[in-house]
């Protein structure tokens, strides 16, 4: 789903390419309709919208399902990332307990939203108008094939070229899927500034564009440092309020989910691997690190020592993440999306 690219990404603008699946393997139109209230998930009128990306990082991977069975009264959708798009426009099953997964959503009356992205980083299909219609109708056929109730499209590592394809791609998929009565929804890389193409790895991503032919726009705030680059926080709330205050300059507020991360990463002898919310504090224990939090970035971080390297390790737990939430709130976003399921702390979900 990754590309080495993203180091580049990460050096020019200091962005992230995705969720750190890598490691292992997005002018505004008028009359934009707001998605049908049949459409909108039953905790909408309490408050922020919930996502849950939903991943099965190897086969007998439960982690997203146990948190979806634990949680599902504080979701109104999943995304389970299980689709990929090959450069003829191909749909690709990436695996996963599809029957299982969709069976125990409706049975907990949480919409699912299949997670597309591009095959390998790839943007060849975004090039030819005739395959690019193609990949669109592909998409509908897998919704309705596989009774999605919508999809969350996750193109990423788009060459600049791209920016009017991926605009031309949801113009012809959001009519079709609205006529279906799906919900539709776009990530997008977090931005700062003015599109600019010497941004080569966000240019792709009109807000306005997207935001006209989607029903939200859903900014991936997080990965602020992770693999290409030093230790530091997953996502300071100075960097996310400055992606936020930007895309509230394209879109609606109600059209945008922050998203927020329930994960860290692990620096050690050049390499970084990542770490479950989860699992941070039970690290920080075994080698008896002691635990402080980054008075700018709110968020926590040990020290440790294995076989004479030092290791540094950084998470978003849910007092870090609740700072993201209160932003979400006060500028009146529709809700978060977290990547993913089953790497959270538990006692995140008292905040959503």
């Amino acid at each position: 789903m990754r590309v080495l690219s993203v180091l580049l990404l990460a050096l020019v603008v200091g962005l992230y390419v995705g969720p750190w699946v890598a490691l292992n393997g997005y002018g505004e139109k008028s009359g934009m309709q707001s998605p049908a209230a049949d459409r909108i998930g039953p905790g909408a009128a309490d408050g922020l919208l919930t996502m849950g990306f939903y991943s099965e990082d190897y086969q007998g991977d439960s982690s997203s399902r146990d948190s979806l069975e634990r949680n599902f009264e504080n979701l109104e959708w999943i995304s389970p990332f299980w689709y990929s798009i090959d450069a003829e426009g191909k749909v690709n099953n990436r695996g996963g307990e599809r029957g299982p997964a969709i069976e125990l959503a409706k049975e907990k009356g949480v919409k699912v939203l299949g997670l597309f992205n591009n095959r390998r980083g790839t943007d060849a299909f975004l090039q030819q108008p005739s395959i690019l219609s193609a990949a669109v109708s592909n998409v509908v056929s897998t919704v309705e094939a596989e009774g999605l109730d919508g999809v969350n499209i996750d193109f990423e590592s788009l060459e600049p070229g791209s920016r009017e394809g991926l605009v031309r791609f949801m113009a012809e998929l959001y009519p079709r899927l609205q006529q279906l009565g799906r919900v539709v929804t776009v990530s997008v890389f977090p931005k700062w500034s003015d599109d600019e193409a010497s941004f080569e790895w966000t240019y792709a991503y009109d807000y306005q564009g997207l935001s006209g032919s989607s029903d939200y726009l859903v900014i991936m705030a997080y990965d602020q440092h992770g693999a290409w680059s030093g230790p530091g926080p997953v996502a300071d709330p100075a960097w996310v309020k400055g992606a936020v205050e930007y895309a509230l300059k394209r879109v609606p507020a109600d059209k945008l989910l922050l998203g927020i991360a329930g994960y860290g990463y692990d620096w050690g002898d050049g390499e970084v691997r990542p770490v479950p919310a989860r699992d941070a504090l039970g690290l920080a224990e075994r080698w008896e690190a002691e635990v402080v939090r980054d008075d700018n970035s709110g968020a926590p971080s040990f020290v440790y020592h294995s076989r004479g390297v030092r290791h540094q390790v950084w998470w978003e737990d849910a007092e870090s993440v609740s700072n993201k939430v209160d932003l979400a709130r006060e500028n009146g976003l529709a809700g978060v999306a977290l990547w993913r399921l089953g790497q959270e702390e538990q006692r995140l979900w008292s905040i959503l």
